[in-house]
């Protein structure tokens, strides 16, 4: 997975749980940043499908991840104090981010308001439900992105 974060020009930011944390246009500039995520995505479900086949081969319990991704303003840099300090990015994007991807189901890329946006017709997006999310006080719509 880490190398498809950099051949789409994002920034590994973390590993959290079974979660990646990657981040699009920060630390530099990324021109196309918001369907470079999706499309990222989309490779990283092709890959993570290559992997449960090979699994299932050997034996193994296949694996489903889901993902969600949401743009916006984030503060982003070195938080922390001189005794430990962590590049990363805080900020509401960044929360809802994390919420759309806590309700998303194995196979699912599930993208906010934002940034369907901001994606054009780059890819088919499905408005999947106003969805209440924790810690978030109004229902958020959120959609399911599909390739064209």
């Amino acid at each position: 997975m880490t190398e498809l974060v950099t051949q789409y020009g994002g920034t590994l930011d973390k590993f959290v749980g079974d979660c990646i944390m990657v981040l699009f246009n920060a630390p530099d500039d990324t021109v196309g940043h918001p369907t470079r995520a999706v499309e990222m995505a989309f490779a990283m479900q092709d890959r993570i499908w290559e992997l449960s086949e090979s699994w299932k081969e050997r034996g193994r319990d296949p694996i489903g991840v889901g993902m969600g991704i949401s743009t916006g303003f984030a503060t982003v840099g070195n938080f922390g104090s001189e005794i430990y300090s962590d590049y990363t990015a805080i900020g509401n994007c960044v929360n809802l981010a994390a919420r759309i991807e806590s309700i998303s189901e194995p196979g699912e890329i599930l993208v906010s308001e934002a940034m369907k946006s901001q994606l054009g017709d780059a890819f088919s997006l499905r408005a999947h439900g106003k969805r209440e999310l924790k810690g978030i006080s109004n229902p958020v719509q959120v959609y399911l992105a599909e390739r064209n």
